[in-house]
């Protein structure tokens, strides 16, 4: 495998801490635990740090499309996986701020890309 993609260690700390702070419901620390996993083989940060960025895009979605995350649950599948998609893509540009190499970008999209594909395999709940 290749490199990984390495962060900014001091915005990688930050978000780590902020993350131990939040509560979540069952099923959204279910969502990020499933997620971080998927991410952490391209991204060189820890568990906590990568649920810290997946909390924060979920937040700025919240911001962007004036919805509560509480709504998500609600939602038809189709619905789940433009949030998915929408929050994935909000996830990228985050971390593309923090990149320690501009290089890579490409290796960011790609891992943004494998999360959002394995989230619609594997994680996304079959209620419709």
């Amino acid at each position: 495998m290749e490199r990984k993609i390495v962060f900014n260690a001091a915005d990688v700390k930050k978000a780590a801490d902020e993350y131990e702070k939040v509560e979540l419901p069952k099923e959204y620390r279910e969502l990020m635990d499933g997620l971080s996993k998927i991410m952490s083989p391209y991204v060189e940060m820890g568990d906590m740090a990568i649920r810290g960025f997946i909390f924060r895009a979920i937040i700025e979605w919240q911001k962007r499309k004036k919805k509560k995350v509480a709504s998500v649950l609600d939602l038809s599948l189709k619905e789940r996986q433009q949030m998915m998609k929408e929050g994935m893509g909000i996830l990228e540009e985050m971390l593309a701020k923090i990149l320690r190499t501009p290089a890579d970008k490409q290796k960011l999209k790609k891992a943004i890309e494998v999360g959002y594909s394995t989230y619609l395999q594997k994680l996304i709940p079959k209620k419709s």
